[in-house]
């Protein structure tokens, strides 16, 4: 640290320093000259006299550190209906409907006939063997984002388990963490149109998570 002091000559910027101890300083002078702030210093003309018992530190203000925004992904629940099978055997489903929970999620794919409380999670599909059974009766199959039934998910709604696909299309690309079975065989691809490596998931009312083989790669699913 530096000390500057002159009885003349254009203003010097302002220091803010700080002392390590109880008191504090800061000091606007012009400046000729420079001394070390430790000791006594003392201008010629004898207008300044200043003793430091401690030493002078300068303190940077710096601007708070910009954090960057957590990656975190709004849960979303959502449900879409078969409609129809192409002559491929692809499902055509119809436009999602979503919602804020899991509960009113399953309250629209049962059409009322599986009311969950408002605060339920999809971790219930892998917890309560009786609310999976009841499942089954009106889905397909149920996909997670994450592990054990975590995160947003989509419903297939359905009642065929005759072997038709599901092409998970942009939203879905490369999602899926966890199945709930209402089929007795899920076969989950790697790419769309049932193409590529595939794994499986089996026995209806299941619940499992995808291994690293499949895990956050699957394009389409068939139900069987």
């Amino acid at each position: 640290m530096e000390d500057r002091h002159s009885t003349g000559g254009p203003p010097h910027t302002t220091l803010v320093c700080s002392s390590i101890g109880p008191s504090s300083y800061e000091h606007s002078e012009p400046s000729s000259s420079k001394q070390q702030s430790t000791g006594v210093v003392t201008t010629d003309g004898g207008t300044m006299n200043r003793t430091f018992v401690t030493a002078i530190v300068m303190v940077a203000v710096l601007s708070p550190a910009i954090q960057p925004a957590a990656d975190v992904r709004e849960e979303t629940h959502c449900v879409v209906d078969v409609i129809g099978e192409r002559a491929d055997g692809e499902l055509i489903v119809s436009e999602p409907r979503c919602y804020g929970t899991f509960a009113g999620a399953m309250a629209d794919a049962s059409d009322g006939t599986l009311m969950l409380p408002a605060s339920t999670r999809g971790a219930v599909m892998f917890a309560d063997i009786d609310v999976a059974e009841a499942a089954s009766s009106f889905t397909l199959g149920i996909h997670f984002d994450y592990f054990d039934g975590g995160g947003s998910s989509i419903s297939i709604s359905g009642t065929s388990c005759s072997g038709g696909w599901w092409n998970t299309g942009t939203a879905w690309h490369d999602r899926i963490s966890s199945t709930y079975n209402g089929c007795a065989r899920l076969r989950h691809y790697t790419n769309a149109n049932m193409g590529g490596s595939f794994e499986d998931t089996k026995g209806v009312g299941t619940r499992d998570n995808l291994t690293s083989y499949l895990n956050n790669k699957a394009d389409s699913v068939s139900y069987n």
